[in-house]
């Protein structure tokens, strides 16, 4: 109840932690990586993490032990299902309601990256 007291009156604080004014114009704009932050809540969030990122990662894993190419893109409908949890976690006004497609190419290209290497510091063994 403390909290709710604290931070009564403090959302256009609190979200301005997250948007900054844009140049030339009124509006305001998302003031962090949206790339890299999705591409840590598919990694660190529990529920996000096992619906979408987990069966993917171990597609790849499978994938890389039978010597067969792995793309970025496996990682595509995962990405655009674990943005749906995204927005309802954090429903910030600047955030698109759905991903464009060069967003989700970085947000795949990172996780996808972040596999490999995984696979080669033998994490999943």
């Amino acid at each position: 109840m403390r909290i709710v007291e604290l931070l009564e009156g403090r959302s256009d604080e609190l979200l301005n932690k997250f948007t900054k004014a844009r140049i030339g114009d009124h509006g305001t704009e998302l003031d962090y990586d949206l790339h890299e932050d999705i591409a840590f809540f598919m990694n660190n969030h529990d529920s996000s993490y096992r619906k979408h990122a987990r069966p993917i990662i171990g597609k790849i894993i499978e994938a890389t032990k039978e010597n067969k190419e792995t793309k970025p893109s496996m990682f595509a409908r995962a990405v655009h299902d674990a943005y749906v949890e995204y927005i309802k976690e954090y429903p910030i006004r600047e955030l698109p309601d759905e991903l464009d497609a060069k967003t989700c190419k970085e947000v795949c290209d990172i996780l996808h990256d972040q596999v490999k290497k995984h696979i080669s510091d033998g994490k999943y063994d």
